[in-house]
C-alpha cells in the first residue's frame, strides 16, 4: 500500500528520551458472540482471527509497510453469525487462515525485515546495520493486555517479550488533547477525519488509527508507552485490595435520603438482543422504547403507589439517553419536573444504543408524550459544553463520575426523596461497589435505597 508522505517533525523533548522511529499499529479481531445483554456467556478464550499491523514512519507520517493475516481459531473454529456480521470476516477466510503460532513467527520476521527493535530484546536474528526503535500502538489495552495473553495462556504459552509495552492511543489522545476518547470513531470525528474502509475490519481500523497518530504527531505529540510495568501493576493491585470498601453500615437512617433506582423500560436494542437479532446498526443509536417498554414505564407510578414513602418523591433525575428519559416522562405525573444528569449514561458496552444523541433530537422524538406536560424537563442546567461529543477528563473513570453524581445528589440537592431513572450497569455499579450485593435490575421495577451523606447507596431492605 502506498500513502502520501506527510512530513512530521518530532518535537525535541530536551530530556534525552528516545523518540521512536516507527509506530506499529495493531488491531486484532477475535472470535465473539452476541452477549444478549449479558445473558450469554462470552467465548473463552477469545481467539484472534485477524492479525493486522501497520508500520508508520514517525518522521514522515507515511505508512511504509503492512502485515496482514487471517487466523484459524482452534478452540472455536466455527465463527458465530454475530462475529461475521461485526467484523466482515467470513468462515472461508479463517478456514484458509494460519495458526497463531505461525502468525507470531511471520510477524517477528516482518519486524526483522524492517530492522525494528524496542525496549525488549527481540528474540530472533536481525541483519547487521542500523536498528530502528519502534512502539506498538493499540486502540485500548485489550489487544495486548487481554486477548493475546489469554489465548496463549490457554495453550500454556507465554507472550513474546516484544509485546510487553505499547501505546494505548485512547489514553495518549486524552492526555495530549485534554479530552476523553471513547474509541477510534470518536477520535476520527474530533479530528475531522473520515472513516476509511470498514469499522471492525482489523486492517482498516489499523490504517485509520495510523491516520490519527499522524495527525497527533503533526500537532506535537511525543509517543511513549502507556503500559504499566508488571511489578508496578502487582503493587497497585495489592494497594487496591487493602482499600477495598467494606459494606456500608447505616447507624442513623434519619441522616439518609430515600432514592428509588429505576431501570428504564425495555428498549429496542434490548429486544433485538433478546430475539438474537443484530443491534449494531446505526438505527439503534440512542434507541427508544419498545411497545412493551412503553407499557412498563407507564406502570411505574402504580408500583411506586404501593410504597407510602414514594408519595414524597420531590425530584426525578434521568439519564440523557432516550430510553431513560422517555421512561421518566411516562412513569411520573405530568406535573413532575425532571432533571437530566449527564453522568448517569449507561456504562460498559460501546454499542449504538449507548451512544447519546443531541438533546434536541431526543426531545423531538418524545414530542407526542410531552404535549400535556406542565412539569419542566431541565436538559440545560447540568449539560456539559458540546454534548454529546463532550470530552470528559481522562483522569476520572465512568464509575467515579457515577459515584460523584450520587454524592452531589446528597450534598447539593435539598430534596429528601428522589427517583433516579437510569441503566442496568449504573445501578449494579453503585450497589455492588458500595454494598457488595448481587443485584439484577429489572426493567421499570423501582429499587428502594438509602443514600448516605458519603454518597453510598444501600438497599432499604438491607
Amino acid at each position: 500500500m502506498s500513502t502520501k508522505a506527510q512530513t512530521v517533525t518530532p518535537p525535541s523533548t530536551g530530556t534525552g528520551s528516545t523518540f521512536p522511529d516507527f509506530l506499529v499499529i495493531v488491531d486484532f479481531e477475535a472470535t465473539c458472540n452476541d452477549s444478549n445483554g449479558g445473558k450469554n456467556p462470552p467465548i473463552k478464550p477469545q481467539e484472534i482471527i485477524e492479525f493486522p499491523a501497520v508500520l508508520l514512519n514517525v518522521k514522515t507520517g507515511a505508512i511504509e509497510g503492512e502485515f496482514h493475516h487471517y487466523l484459524l481459531p482452534d478452540v472455536h473454529p466455527k465463527l458465530s453469525s454475530f462475529c461475521t456480521e461485526l467484523t466482515g470476516i467470513s468462515q472461508e477466510a479463517v478456514d484458509e487462515g494460519i495458526s497463531l503460532k505461525n502468525a507470531l513467527y511471520l510477524h517477528s520476521e516482518w519486524i526483522n525485515k524492517h530492522n525494528l527493535t524496542n525496549d525488549h530484546k527481540v528474540n530472533y536474528n536481525q541483519d547487521e546495520g542500523e536498528k530502528f526503535q519502534f512502539l506498538y500502538v493499540t486502540c485500548g489495552d485489550w489487544d495486548l493486555k487481554t486477548c493475546l495473553p489469554n489465548q496463549l495462556a490457554h495453550h500454556n504459552q507465554t507472550v513474546p517479550q516484544m509485546f510487553s509495552n505499547w501505546v494505548n492511543i485512547k489514553k495518549a489522545y486524552g492526555k495530549f488533547y485534554k479530552r476523553k476518547a471513547l474509541g477510534m470513531i470518536t477520535m476520527l470525528e474530533d479530528l475531522d477525519l473520515k472513516l476509511e474502509g470498514r469499522h471492525h475490519s482489523g486492517i482498516d481500523d489499523s490504517r485509520n488509527i495510523a491516520r490519527i497518530c499522524t495527525r497527533m504527531l503533526k500537532d506535537g505529540w511525543e509517543p511513549s508507552a502507556t503500559t504499566i510495568p508488571m511489578q508496578k501493576q502487582k503493587q497497585q493491585k495489592k494497594n487496591a485490595q487493602k482499600k477495598k470498601k467494606e459494606p456500608t453500615v447505616i447507624k442513623d437512617r434519619s441522616q439518609c435520603k430515600t432514592v428509588y433506582l429505576i431501570r428504564h423500560g425495555q428498549s429496542e436494542g434490548q429486544a433485538a438482543r433478546k430475539q438474537k437479532r443484530s443491534y449494531s446498526g446505526e438505527e439503534f443509536t440512542d434507541c427508544g422504547l419498545t411497545a412493551k417498554g412503553y407499557k412498563q414505564a407507564e406502570e411505574i407510578s402504580d408500583l411506586l403507589g404501593q410504597d407510602p414513602d414514594a408519595a414524597n418523591i420531590d425530584l426525578v433525575i434521568s439519564s440523557p439517553l432516550r430510553r431513560a428519559l422517555h421512561t421518566a416522562v411516562l412513569g411520573f405525573d405530568d406535573q413532575q419536573d425532571i432533571l437530566v444528569h449527564y453522568d448517569l449514561c449507561e456504562i460498559g458496552s460501546r454499542i449504538p444504543e449507548n451512544t447519546a444523541l443531541p438533546m434536541d433530537q431526543v426531545l423531538k422524538s418524545l414530542k407526542k408524550d410531552l404535549r400535556n406536560r406542565s412539569g419542566a424537563i431541565d436538559t440545560e442546567s447540568l449539560q456539559p459544553k458540546g454534548w454529546p461529543k463532550t470530552a470528559r477528563s481522562p483522569n476520572i473513570s465512568k464509575k467515579e463520575r457515577i459515584e460523584n453524581a450520587f454524592r452531589w445528589l446528597y450534598q447539593e440537592r435539598s430534596e429528601k426523596c428522589i427517583a433516579v431513572v437510569c441503566h442496568y450497569n449504573v445501578i449494579r455499579s453503585m450497589l455492588t461497589h458500595h454494598y457488595q450485593c448481587n443485584v439484577t435490575p429489572e426493567n421499570a421495577i423501582p429499587i428502594k435505597c438509602l443514600l448516605t451523606p458519603e454518597g453510598d447507596l444501600v438497599p432499604a431492605k438491607a
